[in-house]
């Protein structure tokens, strides 16, 4: 279900249950390349820290783009070291939103840096389990 594309190293990942065993990288048509391209033009547009951008694709069209966001900018502050998902949505979740049915199909994930640099951009856990309860099929993401 999860491909990782990128130059990084490869990885072994332990897999939770209810996913399957990582694949190992893959090379990408062109077609699927254009469309990672998509989410990493989303990221870049992103005013989050760590910016990333999702494309929800079926049959060779784009059916929703998400890139994370500011939830609610009146949110008490927390401190940097603690994680508080309320504060933000997360790309997978505002592509989600947007599909009405997203059975079978392939999701682009990147993450790039202020600079434009790809990286690991594998879906959180909260998300992961969003995208398999969604029906997705498959999951590309950059991996650095």
């Amino acid at each position: 279900m999860f491909d990782e594309i990128g130059s990084a190293p490869q990885t072994r990942y332990k897999p939770r249950a209810g996913v399957v065993q990582f694949p190992e990288k893959t090379a990408l048509s062109n077609r699927q390349r254009s469309y990672l391209d998509i989410a990493v033009r989303l990221a870049e547009s992103s005013d989050a820290s760590f910016k990333h951008g999702a494309v929800i694709v079926r049959g060779g069209s784009v059916l929703a783009v998400g890139v994370n966001k500011w939830k609610n900018r009146d949110l008490p502050p927390t401190p940097p070291d603690v994680y508080n998902p309320d504060i933000t949505v997360h790309a997978e979740i505002d592509a989600l939103s947007r599909v009405k049915d997203a059975r079978g199909t392939t999701v682009y994930i990147a993450r790039v840096t202020r600079s434009g640099d790809e990286r690991f951009s594998r879906p959180c856990n909260r998300c992961e389990k969003a995208l398999i309860e969604a029906g997705v099929k498959r999951v590309v993401y950059t991996v650095g």
